[in-house]
C-alpha cells in the first residue's frame, strides 16, 4: 500500500546540451576497482550514447552489468567480443553498486558507495568513463562508470530527471532514512524500496514535500536500494544502509 505525502514547489531543472560538455571522469574510483589490473586503458575519459540493451544486472564483485547497444558513431569500440558474448553492446560498469559477495571484491568496496544512476532497459542515456580491454574477458568496456544520464532525443542531457540533488542520509542509517530534496518536486513522485535480491520492501508515493523520513526501527541491518519514479521513469536509483 502506497503512503501518501502532500507536496508542493517549483522544480529548476537545467540541462545542457551534451556536445558542450566536458566529459570528467572520477580518478579516484580506480582506487575500489576490482583487480584493476585487468583493465587495459584505451581513453581516460570519454561519454557515450546509446539505449540499454536488456535488464542490467548485479554481480558477485559488487559491479552493474549493463549493455549499452551503440549509437552509430561509437560502434568503433566494439571487439569480437562484444560482438559474440555480449549481442553487439559495449559493457559498461559502475561498481560497488551491490555489497559484493565474492571474498577477494569486498575489500576494494569498503569505503565507498555508488551514487551512479541505475538504468533500465531501452532507455537512451549518456554514459562517462574510462574506455578499457578487459583482458579476464576479452571485451571492451567503460569502466569505471562516473556517471549515468538520461539522455533526451534533442540532444539535451542532464542528471535523470528533475531530481539531480537528492540526499540520502545518514550512512549508515539506524532508525530513520532521510530523503532530502533541494527542491520539493510537483509531480506525483514515488520512492519504492528494495532488498538487494530485488524483492519490494516499502513503496511510497510524495507530494508537496521536499522531505521524507523512512522509519527503519524494525528494519533488519542490511543494504537497500532505492528507486525515484515519475509515471513509468525512474529518475533516480542507489542504495542506503541500515545497521543497529
Amino acid at each position: 500500500m502506497k503512503n501518501f505525502f502532500i507536496l508542493c514547489a517549483i522544480i529548476f531543472c537545467c540541462g545542457s546540451k551534451l556536445s558542450a560538455q566536458t566529459p570528467y571522469c572520477d580518478s579516484t574510483l580506480w582506487n575500489h576497482v576490482y583487480h584493476s589490473y585487468r583493465l587495459v586503458t584505451h581513453t581516460d575519459c570519454m561519454t557515450v550514447t546509446g539505449h540499454i540493451y536488456g535488464t542490467p544486472y548485479s554481480e558477485a564483485d559488487g559491479d552493474y552489468h549493463i549493455r549499452l547497444l551503440l549509437d552509430n558513431q561509437y560502434t568503433y569500440m566494439l571487439d569480437s567480443m562484444n560482438n559474440v558474448s555480449e549481442d553487439g553492446c559495449l559493457v559498461c560498469e559502475p561498481i560497488c553498486v551491490v555489497t559484493p559477495t565474492q571474498t577477494d571484491a569486498i575489500a576494494p568496496c569498503t569505503g565507498y558507495t555508488s551514487n551512479v544512476y541505475l538504468p533500465n532497459a531501452d532507455e537512451y542515456v549518456a554514459i562517462t568513463g574510462p574506455y578499457v580491454t578487459d583482458n579476464d574477458h576479452g571485451w571492451n568496456e567503460i569502466h569505471p562508470v562516473t556517471s549515468i544520464v538520461i539522455y533526451h532525443p534533442a540532444g539535451i542531457a542532464g542528471e535523470p530527471g528533475p531530481l539531480p540533488d537528492l540526499k540520502v542520509f545518514p550512512v549508515p542509517a539506524t532508525n530513520a532514512v532521510h530523503f532530502s530534496f533541494a527542491a520539493a518536486p510537483h509531480t506525483t513522485t514515488y520512492i519504492s524500496l528494495y532488498t538487494e535480491e530485488g524483492r519490494e520492501v516499502g513503496d511510497y508515493m510524495l507530494a508537496e514535500t521536499s522531505e521524507f523520513i523512512l522509519n527503519t526501527t524494525y528494519w533488519p541491518s542490511a543494504t537497500y536500494i532505492y528507486k525515484i519514479s515519475q509515471g513509468k521513469e525512474t529518475l533516480k536509483s542507489g542504495k542506503f544502509v541500515v545497521v543497529k
